[in-house]
């Protein structure tokens, strides 16, 4: 189905711009009608493959875009807004065509259409989570959604603030292997086979089996230094991989748990 960019008014005269996924011009013109805003022009968007792939690396959606999202959703809720009038405030505070605003233009279309909002947000389970979800679903049917948006809220305030404790405490630290690692790497490709050199010069004369070791190791790094490069992506490309295993998943996460600092990190 095409996309198109429209531009409206609604019954208090503010500009909403925003983006529809339907069939014609005319199916937009009346799903804004119906929507109670007046349509000022339509047209459809272009596709655009290098926008798009910019879009994806650039417009990642971190949690606290999605506690500050939930916080304002439910204090609105709370104040008597209407969740379809909330849902239309946040996304227009969204940078245009960013991948928040992206998906909460497709959740506002959904609850228009008579969608609840938790069975909206199931598309969306990559984003928001599967408890965040659940809880949202679970909200909807109790009658207490204003409730639940606002716990939500505080829980994902408070793991952000201690994620963001843990990844200020890890910089230091970090820095620090980082500069012994290029140290080492520097060492071994580029001084130690010169000092092999000067070694060679000494003649018959044995060296320490550490000396050796190390020269040999140097050797090896020196030849093969182009596969650095994939042993530091492979993990990455494992994970990225197994990610879509349930099984994988499950291991991971057994092995991350007995690691004997970040193990007990993540479990608080």
């Amino acid at each position: 189905m095409p996309k198109y960019r429209y531009k409206a008014k609604d019954w208090m005269g503010k500009m909403v711009k925003g983006e529809l996924e339907l069939g014609t011009e005319k199916s937009v013109i009346e799903s804004l009608r119906a929507s109670g805003l007046i349509p000022l022009g339509v047209q459809i968007k272009s596709e655009n493959m290098m926008a798009e792939v910019w879009r994806k690396i650039s417009g990642r959606i971190s949690g606290k875009m999605i506690s500050n999202f939930t916080r304002q959703l439910a204090t609105m809720m709370t104040a008597g807004l209407p969740m379809t009038d909330a849902l239309a405030l946040l996304k227009n505070q969204q940078e245009d065509g960013s991948s928040l605003y992206i998906i909460l233009e497709k959740i506002l279309a959904d609850v228009r259409g008579g969608m609840s909002l938790g069975t909206s947000m199931e598309k969306y389970v990559s984003i928001f989570g599967e408890a965040y979800v659940a809880s949202v679903s679970a909200g909807e049917e109790a009658g207490v959604l204003e409730e639940i948006l606002s716990k939500l809220a505080t829980n994902l305030e408070n793991e952000n603030e201690f994620q963001g404790k843990v990844k200020g405490a890890m910089i230091y630290p970090t820095i620090v292997i980082v500069g012994m690692l290029v140290v080492m790497v520097i060492m071994m490709i580029f001084v130690i086979p010169k000092l092999t050199s000067l070694y060679a010069d000494f003649g018959t004369a044995k060296m320490p089996a550490i000396t050796q070791g190390l020269m040999t190791v140097s050797n090896w790094m020196a030849k093969l230094w182009f596969l650095f490069p994939i042993l530091f992506l492979l993990p990455t490309i494992i994970l990225k991989i197994g990610a879509k295993n349930p099984v994988f998943n499950l291991k991971k996460d057994k092995f991350f748990l007995r690691l004997p600092i970040a193990g007990k990190l993540s479990q608080m």
